[in-house]
Order: structure tokens, then C-alpha cells, then sequence
């Protein structure tokens, strides 16, 4: 097991080589945001890093809809937020693979405060990280339109008669040297739970236009063509993903 270097200079205490353990392969299935129960979540076998120093052991579960941490280990079950907790680690079942998250102070753009949030680590490479950070889901509620009307659209609504929106976005940064995480991606996803039927969509939107090229440099070429041969988006996660796996082993064989 290896130490992140870029994370070292984050974390201090919470990169340790338990905490990053080998990560397997797969991916997960997510599932509709109306689902908010901690029940709907399986628990895997993980440890969690606390502000004071402290290594909890034992089942773990986080629920990202609502940004909850929850711990059992015997007759110890507690809950955390990202404000008492250094990191933590987990196996998850569903995708089979250890997922590692850690706690970082982070301002939000849209009201300028500053608060822990947790970060997901997706891949660490040479000169910086990728991470992710899921918003709690958002729900509100509207009057819904006749059946072939849209509730935004015309038509005499029937009373009495509601739909459910739920909306999470997900941001994809990159994690430099220094600590600073700067947005790259948002994928939205929003669930209509209708009166008449139920729907769901996503949108993605490249809000670092300009961040990889500042990243990566002149290596930025070359991934690009990469992309651009096998088909590959800038703005979907899985093909982001499969590009920054074509970065790493570049930096890798020229190490060799």
C-alpha cells in the first residue's frame, strides 16, 4: 500500500497506509435520489480517521444523498459529519472496490461560506488528484399538470394533485500541491416522482474550462488526441475517468 503524496500535504495524520488500500475495480449503479434512507445503504468493513487522533474500526456506511457518516462496531454505533472526522475509508460491496474519502475545508461559491466537506479521492497522479464531492440532495414539491401536460407548461392543473423533485449535483475537482481544490465537471441529476409518472434526467457542464490545460501543460496535447481517437468526453465522469487512467501509465513509462 502506498502513501498519496499530493494528500500528505492535505491531510498530515489521515494519509496513512491503511487508509489508502489498494482500490479494486467496478462501479455502481446509482439509484434514485427519493431513496434517502440509510437502510437503502450496505455496510462494509472500514475505518474512519477522527479530529482527535482517534482510529475507529468496524462496519461503515455513508449516505451521500445527506452527507452522513455511520458507524457500528459492537454495541458502539455513532454518526459523524465532516466537521468531526479526518477521512475515512470503506469497502464498498455494490461496486467491490475500497473507497477512501477525506475532510477538507471548503468555501462555497455560491454563499462564500467555508465549511468541512467530505472529498472522495478518485485517482491521485503525479502532479495532483482528482476528487469528487457530492451536494446533499435537494427536494421540493410543485403542483403537477394533467397527464400529457408538462407542470410547466399550459394546462389546468388537478387539485390536491403534487409531483416530487429531487436534485443532487456531483463535482468533479483537481486537488494540487497546496491543498486548493478547484471544480473541473458538475453532473446534475434530477428525479421527478410525478403524479401521472416518474422521470429522471442529468446534465453536465465543464465549469474549469481551461483547469486541465493548466494542470497537465504540454502533456494536455496528447491527451486530447487520445480523447479525440477513442471517442472519448471531457464531460462525461466514466470517459474523464478513462482519460486520466491514459495520463497516469504515460507518466508511469516515462518513470521507467
Amino acid at each position: 500500500m502506498n502513501h498519496c503524496k499530493i494528500l500528505a500535504s492535505v491531510l498530515l495524520v489521515l494519509v496513512s497506509a491503511q487508509l489508502l488500500a489498494q482500490q479494486g475495480k467496478g462501479k455502481s449503479k446509482p439509484g434514485k435520489l427519493s431513496e434517502l434512507s440509510p437502510e437503502n445503504i450496505e455496510w462494509g468493513e472500514g475505518s474512519i480517521m477522527l479530529n482527535d487522533g482517534n482510529e475507529l474500526k468496524g462496519l461503515v456506511k455513508y449516505n451521500d444523498k445527506n452527507g452522513v457518516l455511520s458507524y457500528e462496531n459492537g454495541n458502539d454505533s455513532r454518526s459523524f459529519t465532516a466537521r468531526s472526522v479526518l477521512g475515512f475509508e470503506v469497502y464498498d460491496n455494490v461496486a467491490r472496490q475500497q473507497r477512501v474519502f477525506f475532510s477538507l475545508e471548503y468555501e462555497d461559491p455560491k454563499n462564500s461560506t467555508s465549511r468541512p466537506h467530505f472529498f472522495e479521492l478518485i485517482k491521485d497522479l503525479k502532479f495532483f488528484a482528482v476528487v469528487s464531492k457530492k451536494d446533499p440532495v435537494s427536494m421540493k414539491e410543485r403542483q403537477a399538470a394533467p397527464a400529457g401536460f408538462s407542470s410547466s407548461g399550459f394546462g389546468v392543473a388537478v387539485g390536491g394533485m403534487t409531483e416530487t423533485i429531487y436534485k443532487q449535483t456531483e463535482t468533479i475537482y483537481l486537488l494540487n500541491t497546496n491543498g486548493k481544490v478547484d471544480p473541473y465537471l458538475t453532473l446534475t441529476q434530477k428525479d421527478t416522482d410525478g403524479a401521472w409518472f416518474d422521470s429522471s434526467n442529468s446534465k453536465n457542464k465543464v465549469v474549469g474550462k481551461n483547469l486541465l490545460s493548466e494542470y497537465i501543460g504540454e502533456d494536455f496535447s496528447l491527451i486530447e488526441s487520445y480523447a479525440n481517437q477513442n471517442r472519448l468526453s471531457f464531460k462525461k465522469k466514466e470517459d474523464l475517468l478513462k482519460i486520466f487512467d491514459y495520463y497516469d501509465q504515460l507518466l508511469k513509462e516515462r518513470n521507467n
